[in-house]
Parts: structure tokens; C-alpha cells; sequence
């Protein structure tokens, strides 16, 4: 099947007095994903935690992805949605279980700057090749 959209995301989380920091931990994710009109997909990218005063690390993130339609009713538990898609159709890709981002469908930029620290960056284009 034919290339559909690439996908990319940019999450840093470096506040801890900011409650999703709280939640993810302090660090970031950077991926690529291409997705097929098939429902499948190929993702890259590379996450980082740290710990103040301790340390961190980070690790690639690389492999084929499965991908499917939804609006935002229908998010199954543990959806993070990377941005509001005005026409509330969204791209879920599950990266394991109660971890899936929601890409809007809508090509794209969305960018989320909740608190000092905080910054979520989506970019939503089209496959550029058949």
C-alpha cells in the first residue's frame, strides 16, 4: 500500500512541579513515524529520563508500528492526544499497552507550551512519495 503521512514528535518534560512531568518523569521523546495507507508503519526516534542530582539515560526507539483511525469520543484508555485535529479525526498509534499517541489527521504544525519546561511539538505532513 502507499505511503500516507509522516508523523513527528518532540516532547520535553523538564519541570517537576508540573503535574504531567509528575506523571511521565523529567526527559523527552523525539520519534518519526511513516505511516501506510495499509495501517502499518515504520517509527524512529530516541527517549531520554534524567533524575536530578542522580542521572539518566536514554534509548533508541526503532521498529514497525500498527496504526488506526479514531475521533476523540471514541480514545481508548491511556490515548495522549498530540494536538487538536479540527475536523476530530485522528491517527492512534499504540507504542505498548495504555501508551498511545493520537496524531490529528490534519497536516500540520501543533505546538503546546503548558508551563516553563514543557514543550510538545507536532508535525503532521503529507508522505511525499507514493
Amino acid at each position: 500500500m502507499g505511503r500516507l503521512a509522516q508523523l513527528e514528535f518532540s516532547g520535553n518534560c523538564n519541570n517537576p512541579s508540573y503535574s504531567l512531568c509528575q506523571q511521565v518523569g523529567l526527559g523527552g521523546i523525539w520519534i518519526w513515524i511513516e505511516i501506510d495507507a495499509s495501517g502499518e508503519g515504520d517509527i524512529a526516534g530516541a527517549g531520554c529520563g534524567h533524575v536530578k542530582g542522580v542521572g539518566g539515560g536514554g534509548g533508541p526507539i526503532l521498529g514497525e508500528i500498527t496504526w488506526s483511525y479514531s475521533t476523540a469520543a471514541a480514545f481508548p484508555p491511556g490515548t495522549f492526544a498530540l494536538g487538536l485535529d479540527p475536523h476530530d479525526l485522528y491517527y492512534l498509534v499504540p507504542l505498548g499497552p495504555f501508551e498511545i499517541f493520537a496524531f490529528p489527521t490534519t497536516i500540520g504544525h501543533y505546538s503546546f507550551h503548558p508551563a516553563p519546561a514543557v514543550a510538545l511539538e507536532t508535525q503532521v505532513a503529507p508522505s511525499g512519495k507514493p
